[in-house]
């Protein structure tokens, strides 16, 4: 009787800290979202503009690099 009641009592205890550990999951992901709602807006064109003259640069830096 006495394990059953110790059985019992930690999956209570199990349950207790998994409802816990989402509960802090869920207000982790809202501050992220919130996070995010609150940051600077991009504009997708310049954006994607700065990251194809990154690229280029790397291409002609590797480019130079494999010839010298």
């Amino acid at each position: 009787m006495r394990a059953g009641l110790r059985l019992l009592e930690e999956y209570e205890e199990s349950r207790q800290v998994q409802a816990l550990m989402r509960a802090e999951k869920l207000e982790w992901l809202k501050a992220v979202i919130q996070k995010g709602v609150d940051s600077p807006k991009v504009d997708g064109a310049e954006a994607m503009k700065g990251l194809k003259g990154r690229i280029a640069k790397r291409n002609a830096d590797l480019a130079a690099h494999e010839t010298a």
